[in-house]
């Protein structure tokens, strides 16, 4: 299939199917191999092993995509910032699990114009 052709595809399943483009993946099955192409018909970088931290993808190994998200919330994100660069001292090892340590990183998070909602460690 040439890259005309894919992109019409790809712009059919749009046009029935409306998303964000910049979400979509078209799969296609070559001599056993998974080939991806993004929305505008380029190829998807893939293989079977950890996704690539800047660009890569996590492929399962029935050949679908992996999505994947990691997400902290604030309270870890200010202890984890705040342990870094010196902010919370003394420096903890590991994360809060009482109130004393948190009042540690309410604080360092106040200073920086932060304040929790429901503070919980």
């Amino acid at each position: 299939m040439k890259a005309s052709a894919v992109q019409q595809e790809l712009a059919r399943n749009l046009a029935t199917h409306p998303v964000n483009p910049k979400l979509i993946a078209q799969r296609f099955v070559i001599d056993g191999r998974s080939i991806f192409l993004n929305a505008s018909g380029g190829v998807i970088d893939v293989e079977q092993n950890q996704a690539d931290p800047l660009n890569g993808v996590l492929l399962a190994q029935n050949g679908s995509l992996i999505y994947y998200v990691t997400m902290v919330n604030d309270v870890y994100a200010y202890f984890l910032t705040g342990t870094k660069n010196g902010g919370i001292l003394p420096k903890p090892t590991q994360f809060p699990t009482s109130a004393a340590d948190l009042t540690k990183i309410t604080t360092f998070a106040s200073a920086h114009g932060k304040t929790f909602p429901i503070p919980t460690p």
